[in-house]
């Protein structure tokens, strides 16, 4: 399906950023190239990257960066067919930390957790507040009202 709106592809790069982060730390691996695929209406595709200055694993790195490069090559008068994230450039997460980067480290322990209740109970168990719409989404796992 086509897309115009700038809110629904911020929606599913978000998705998409935390996919690729995830399978990220299941295998132990950070990278420093991200990388946007746009497939337009018209089939024509394209794919942009940017190279970070550290490597990461972390949802949040990787969407800014798509993000980014999605806004320079996109223009809203084409219709984005297809989208997607990936990452390489891999090796084994290694990260010099500074003072004043505390806001790294719980953003890892936070995303640690988040996967750990994912494994355990669902990818729907844990989701962004805005990729819910209007009760599109329900998480199965939780009990039913009656």
């Amino acid at each position: 399906q086509d897309v115009t709106e700038s809110e629904e592809l911020r929606r599913v790069l978000l998705s998409l950023s935390d996919k690729v982060a995830r399978r990220l730390r299941k295998a132990n691996l950070c990278g420093n190239t991200i990388r946007l695929k746009l497939r337009w209406a018209d089939f024509t595709t394209i794919t942009r990257q940017a190279t970070l200055q550290q490597a990461t694993d972390q949802d949040g790195e990787i969407y800014k960066a798509v993000w980014e490069l999605l806004v320079s090559a996109w223009q809203p008068s084409h219709a984005v067919r297809l989208i997607g994230v990936g990452v390489s450039s891999l090796g084994p997460p290694v990260r010099q930390l500074t003072l004043w980067e505390d806001d790294f480290r719980k953003e890892a322990r936070l995303l640690s957790a988040v996967d750990e209740l994912r494994d355990r109970y669902g990818d729907k168990i844990v989701i962004r507040a805005s990729n819910l719409s209007m009760g599109k989404e329900r998480n199965d796992n939780r009990p039913k009202s009656d």
